[in-house]
């Protein structure tokens, strides 16, 4: 393929090459930690992005499962891919989607509800723990970038498009910044503006992230595809930012 890096480098020139041996990570009970800590001055402008991080997630996976007509909620099945990416396994699935369902019990997550359980202590005491906890997970920055790219490729066009033997249709969710997926025409856009790619390399490109060839990119298609690269050795991470950068040796 072309040379991608100028779409995935985020921060300074200062990094770490991540190898495979990099990427298992250690699996923590923290969602269920009762232990407030205070946020201190200096830390302000971490949390903002950490909360603007978890906003973005609740719209793209929203957007996560086929044919459902809104992404106004989470459902449980959204919730489980987003903690199984953060690597959170305790207490269980089950058990964090009850204690999120606590403004109105009705089996399933708003936004304020979403938010508010890694973000407001008032919620769930150990949030900034919490939050300490996913910010050090290889995953969670690739988790990043993945919503970083969904949100540049959703500001390009809101039509939804043909995509090469699409078996599916794109799903009617209500308008948002984030969709959940990425259709061909904004990933035509996307990699002829800013990837520089040709419309074969493009096609190229769009195949492997779309694994089961529905016609979109799902955030865990992109999600899955960007730590791919991260095992192969084609991404590097910046030492000092946690930024991710694909290698600009590729072909």
């Amino acid at each position: 393929m072309g040379n991608f890096g100028p779409c995935f480098g985020l921060g300074s020139s200062k990094k770490e090459k991540l190898l495979p041996k990099d990427v298992p990570e250690q699996k923590t009970d923290v969602a269920s930690k009762v232990v407030s800590v205070s946020v201190d001055n200096e830390d302000t402008e971490e949390f903002d992005e950490f909360k603007r991080t978890i906003s973005q997630a609740f719209w793209a996976f929203s957007g996560y499962s086929k044919f459902k007509k809104t992404n106004i909620y989470l459902r449980q099945n959204e919730i489980s891919k987003f903690l199984e990416i953060c690597n959170i396994t305790e207490p269980s699935e089950e058990v964090i989607f009850h204690e999120m369902d606590s403004e109105i019990v009705d089996n399933q997550i708003s936004y304020s509800e979403f938010v508010n359980y890694f973000c407001d202590p008032n919620t769930n005491p150990g949030c900034y723990s919490l939050q300490k906890y996913m910010e050090q997970q290889t995953n969670f920055q690739i988790l990043r970038e993945a919503l970083r790219i969904l949100e540049v490729c959703n500001s390009l066009l809101d039509e939804s498009s043909n995509a090469p033997h699409a078996n599916t249709g794109t799903p009617n969710n209500n308008k948002s910044e984030f969709t959940g997926r990425i259709t061909y025409k904004q990933f035509q856009k996307f990699a002829d503006e800013l990837l520089h790619l040709d419309p074969g390399q493009t096609e190229e490109l769009w195949y492997q992230i779309d694994a089961d060839d529905s016609g979109d990119i799902r955030i865990d298609e992109l999600f899955d595809w960007l730590k791919t690269q991260l095992l192969k050795g084609q991404i590097e991470k910046d030492e000092t930012t946690g930024a991710l950068t694909l290698n600009q040796q590729q072909s």
